[in-house]
């Protein structure tokens, strides 16, 4: 973080950009600098200073942000064991070996594979602690073989960027594996506006979570009655989408909230509203 003049006496430091969840709150600095002493390694913060003198206390700076650089980026390799079910050897520098989580998408050989999760979120296959795992429930094809499914694997550890690997069209060994994007996670957890609004009966409603979190999305009438439960449970980090089915419904305006509790040691707590009108 930029060094701060002199004259600055309260500084603070937030996880998020409206900084309703502050990591440091500083509020009688009487040096010219401030490090804070609890970061988390791939996180993003944000911070803003103000100055004091006798006459009173200005308005806060503008928002800046810094982020602290993960130890090291995800590498994921595999081959396949006598069965041709595929060996997923994953390496980082995390001392403490995971847990890591392993995601899985798939798709029918020539069909429109979109495997890249900002618009296509993997599903969560399993947790695993040390380098290797298995997805016993996949056997790749023989070279000779024609190809019906596409898989593509995730590795992830909590901070660390991703890297996927596809088991490629000749369903064969690691010397046909091809390693493509590298993928990070949101910098912020945030609700976007449903699409189609106005809608008829059917809309979309999308977020993202920049850490693992307990979830819920909840639909709500004008009078503030519960209308539907759209997610209620815990979701790791990504972008998300659901879909919402109003054809039992009858016109007029509702609201959708989401709120988002983090997990796992991490700081943080999300929720926000936003409006749709169901148009019949």
């Amino acid at each position: 973080m930029n060094r701060l003049v002199q004259s600055l006496t309260l500084c603070q430091i937030a996880y998020d950009s409206n900084f309703t969840n502050l990591l440091v709150d500083a509020p009688n600095l009487t040096t010219a600098s401030y490090e804070p002493l609890t970061l988390i390694k791939g996180a993003t913060y944000y911070w803003r200073v103000a100055a004091s003198n006798i006459a009173g206390v200005s308005a806060f700076s503008s928002n800046h942000t810094f982020q602290i650089a993960a130890d090291s980026v995800i590498q994921i390799s595999y081959s396949l064991n006598a069965n041709r079910n595929p060996v997923f050897t994953v390496t980082t520098g995390d001392p403490n070996g995971g847990p890591y989580k392993m995601y899985r998408y798939s798709c029918t050989n020539g069909a429109d594979c979109n495997p890249h999760p900002e618009t296509t979120p993997y599903p969560f296959l399993g947790y695993f602690n040390g380098t290797t795992f298995i997805d016993l429930t996949v056997q790749a094809k023989q070279k000779q073989e024609t190809e019906t499914i596409r898989y593509y694997y995730e590795a992830r550890a909590t901070h660390y960027s991703n890297k996927k690997v596809v088991i490629s069209s000749d369903g064969g060994g690691p010397e046909s594996k091809t390693v493509i994007a590298v993928d990070n996670l949101p910098t912020e957890t945030k609700l976007e506006a449903n699409f189609p609004n106005p809608f008829n009966p059917v809309t979309e409603i999308k977020y993202s979570l920049h850490q693992d979190a307990l979830v819920s999305l909840i639909v709500y009438d004008v009078l503030g009655r519960e209308v539907q439960t759209l997610v209620n449970g815990f979701e790791d980090a990504g972008y998300k989408s659901v879909r919402f089915d109003a054809s039992s419904l009858p016109s007029g305006v509702y609201f959708y909230r989401l709120s988002a509790t983090s997990l796992g040691g991490q700081t943080g707590s999300f929720t926000d509203m936003k409006k749709m009108v169901l148009a019949k």
